[in-house]
């Protein structure tokens, strides 16, 4: 009883609602098509359908856009047509249904070069195989584009296609970047021709240039002068031959192969993979001031046969050069121009600076914080200057690490009034009658100067370190080896002292400690017995410590030139052992220990040091 009253309660709140409950509603039929009883069809007759119990996911077969059956149906069709299969780009029609998308910016996209076209009628085509635009040539056949028409936008991706100047190519797709900067792709142009027209990257881009040779007489031939710029070839001669990477040739010899940051403060740029010749500079960096190039690295570029700089660079910072060759130009290898500027904070590894015609490296004022590593300047030239030559002043704290020295005519490294230089580990090959190492202070006094060089082949008359030219009292200088190797065909003297053919020191320098590593010892041989000394050259105080063994010198006293001398024009302790030699004792001076002599002198044995900075 008490269901019955449940489903009539039931029954009259549905007709209340304009419902009936499924017991009392009439089968559906072409007629009948709400408040029904759902149909399906059995050998033409109407049985009730199965619905899914409450709560339950749908079952059956899915209909409309979906295929498949409940509860995991797929999708076939968008908006009631299918998905294109195997489409490189999809687009939408009007009926905001998915199409392959065959047609861009008035360009159709095939997988391959229809065999026959009809010239002036068929539209341009883009082969998505081989990367190359080409239109409908006179003779009937498709052909590689031959202009700038040959751009293909895709998103923020710009394909450069076709044949022609580079140069107008690269510019018609920076033009149609955004603001925001795009990713544009030539890899797949073939440059003919010298441009007159400088390829102007004015946007954030990632620019690829093909392989093959861009020639240019424009001014310059290509300019960065936007923030965050990738420039990329496909290879130098670094790793390939200039026929296997991308040239730049600049024909002009007062315009420069590639020019970045002018008039404007830029940052996040990035050179690489490029063989640079011709021209002026084939690289420069030299904004105009109040303006400074930031945060940029060139890596794996050669600079080779221009007309004056390999690379020239001033108001730069925070620079990383990496795996460059700089060769054969008619000026400097590479070239930081501080004086008047400022450069810092840079790392320069592994870069070769060969046979150019002024010095390898040139570092001049207001250079400040720079790590060379891996560094290589040699010259086999008669005109070339200094493999490195670092002018003050305001040059301070750089650092080079196994630099490698070799060949250079005058010298192979000039220090003149700079500050905090060291020199760690490397080779140098000192060619006759080049200098080594010169220390002087034509412009301002040097400090604070450090060389520790690994091995040190000198075959010059010259002394490895030379300090004989001074017009300033230079201070903290210290040699703490200077390198195993062929001390030279002569000693190498410039008065008044001489370490061996090791260094030449000028009298008025102040505080200078050559610490050959180590200890140096020179022994002598009286009228009877012999007198030794060894030298602690590495650290303060300096310490000569002396023996005489049974010595005895009755004619011209004998002398001990101390290799790295005390403190210009100081008096060293002498302390002896025993407070005695004998009747006749030892004497010393800044730079010498004179051994006792009397000509009724007798064996004397005692041990003695002479102590001081």
């Amino acid at each position: 009883m008490r269901t019955a009253i449940l489903f009539l309660l039931t029954a009259l709140g549905c007709l209340a609602q304009g419902t009936r409950p499924a017991s009392v509603r009439p089968p559906c039929s072409a007629t009948v098509t709400t408040n029904c009883t759902p149909q399906v069809s059995v050998t033409g007759a109407y049985v009730p359908a199965v619905s899914s119990a409450v709560g339950a996911p749908p079952t059956g077969t899915a209909g409309g856009d979906l295929s498949g059956s409940y509860p995991n149906p797929g999708v076939a069709k968008v908006n009631g047509s299918s998905v294109p299969a195997s489409a490189n780009v999809l687009g939408s029609n009007a009926s905001s249904q998915l199409v392959a998308q065959t047609n861009l910016n008035g360009v159709t996209q095939v997988a391959t070069d229809p065999g026959t076209c009809t010239p002036g009628t068929t539209a341009d085509i883009f082969n998505t195989m081989t990367g190359l635009r080409k239109y409908c040539s006179a003779t009937n056949v498709w052909t590689a584009g031959s202009s700038v028409s040959g751009n293909l936008v895709v998103g923020t991706t710009v394909l450069v296609g076709g044949t022609g100047d580079l140069a107008i190519a690269v510019n018609t797709a920076i033009a149609a970047c955004p603001a925001t900067g795009c990713t544009i792709n030539a890899s797949g142009f073939t440059p003919s021709g010298t441009s007159a027209v400088t390829m102007a990257i004015s946007k954030p881009a990632v620019v690829t240039l093909p392989s093959g040779t861009f020639s240019t007489n424009a001014n310059p031939g290509i300019s960065i002068t936007s923030t965050s710029v990738i420039l990329r070839g496909s290879g130098s001669s670094i790793y390939n031959s200039p026929a296997l990477g991308t040239l730049i040739s600049e024909t002009n010899a007062s315009n420069n192969v590639i020019s970045i940051g002018t008039s404007a403060a830029i940052h996040n740029i990035s050179v690489t993979d490029l063989t640079l010749t011709g021209g002026q500079d084939c690289v420069s960096i030299t904004p105009t001031s109040p303006n400074y190039v930031s945060e940029f690295d060139i890596q794996r570029v050669t600079g080779v046969s221009c007309g004056r700089d390999g690379a020239r660079m001033s108001t730069v910072y925070d620079f990383v050069l990496r795996d460059n060759r700089l060769n054969s130009n008619g000026g400097v290898g590479l070239n930081l121009q501080g004086v008047g500027n400022s450069i810092s904070e840079g790392l320069v590894s592994n870069v070769y600076a060969n046979a150019n015609a002024a010095d390898q490296v040139l570092i001049t004022g207001n250079t400040v914080g720079i790590l060379f590593d891996h560094q290589t300047a040699s010259s086999a030239t008669t005109s070339g200057k200094y493999g490195v030559n670092i002018q003050g002043p305001g040059t301070n704290s750089i650092t080079f690490n196994d630099i490698w020295l070799e060949g250079n005519t005058v010298g192979q490294m000039d220090l003149n009034g700079v500050t905090g230089i060291t020199v760690r580990g490397g080779t140098i090959q000192q060619p006759s009658p080049a200098a080594g190492i010169v220390i002087d202070s034509t412009s301002a006094a040097n400090s604070n100067i450090e060389i520790d060089v690994s091995y040190w082949n000198n075959a010059s008359a010259a002394a490895r370190i030379d300090m004989s030219t001074h017009a300033h009292s230079d201070s903290n200088i210290v040699l703490k080896r200077g390198g195993t190797g062929a001390v030279g065909g002569v000693s190498g003297i410039f008065v008044p002292v001489d370490v061996t053919g090791y260094a030449s020191i000028y009298p008025s320098i102040n505080q200078v400690i050559f610490a050959l590593m180590g200890l140096v010892n020179t022994s002598v041989t009286g009228t009877a017995g012999t007198a030794s000394c060894s030298e602690s050259t590495f650290g303060n105080p300096h310490i000569v410590s002396c023996y005489l063994a049974a010595y005895q010198q009755t004619s011209t006293a004998q002398t001990y030139t101390v290799p790295v001398p005390f403190q210009y024009l100081s008096t060293p302790v002498l302390t002896i052992a025993g407070a005695t030699c004998g009747a006749f004792n030892p004497a010393v001076t800044w730079n010498t220990v004179t051994f006792p002599a009397n000509a009724a002198m007798v064996a004397e044995t005692c041990q003695f040091t002479v102590t001081g900075q």
